[in-house]
């Protein structure tokens, strides 16, 4: 179980490697763990799952999403801000988090 995280499901416990993990959205107090191309249904909030994966590759670019860092490959700036992810899903960027998302991106206007 080499590094792995359990996240608690409806029916027992989930465990994933932080790595693979795409995205995460929330809806109310419970997630959905992005991961590979699969979606997962947890039973935890947003907020609980920030503290629990690594800070230098998770950031909450959304009020209801965090993003695998490690996944973007693209940063758009369409007539709203999206991270482009490996598997070609997209997820936005509130503007107040726009900066922060820039800054950990390494991008310098």
């Amino acid at each position: 179980m080499k590094n792995k995280i359990s996240f608690k499901t409806l029916d027992g416990y989930l465990f994933l490697l932080p790595d693979e993990i795409n995205f995460i959205k929330s809806e109310d107090i419970y997630a959905f763990v992005y991961y590979g191309g699969a979606r997962h249904f947890i039973n935890c909030s947003l907020k609980s799952l920030e503290e629990m994966l690594p800070r230098d590759s998770f950031l909450r670019c959304h009020r209801s999403y965090l993003v695998n860092l490690d996944r973007v490959v693209k940063f758009k700036r369409t007539n709203k801000f999206t991270l482009l992810l490996e598997n070609g899903l997209e997820v936005p960027i509130s503007r107040q988090k726009k900066e922060l998302v820039m800054r950990k991106l390494g991008i310098k206007e």
